[in-house]
């Protein structure tokens, strides 16, 4: 059986690993989810005061005019 002080350093070890992958996955992670509400509460602003008529327009400006060709499957 395992001496007490390499009990504790072991468990010790994997709490600073927890913190480490609760760190640097959930950071990021909160940093899109925090991103995504306010972009959410943006675009409802935007809706609400009646400006979405403009937002329209200029994301219509930046469509292409006509959709992409397919190819034709019984030129194959």
């Amino acid at each position: 059986m395992a001496s007490p002080a390499v009990g504790v350093s072991f468990h010790v070890a994997l709490a600073v690993l927890v913190v480490l992958v609760l760190f640097y996955v959930g950071r990021p992670l909160c940093w899109k989810i925090t991103a995504t509400v306010h972009d959410i509460r943006h675009n409802k602003q935007i809706l609400k005061h009646g400006r979405r008529s403009s937002s329209l327009l200029e994301d219509h400006r930046h469509r292409p005019r006509h959709p992409p060709q397919q190819a034709d499957p019984q030129a194959w």
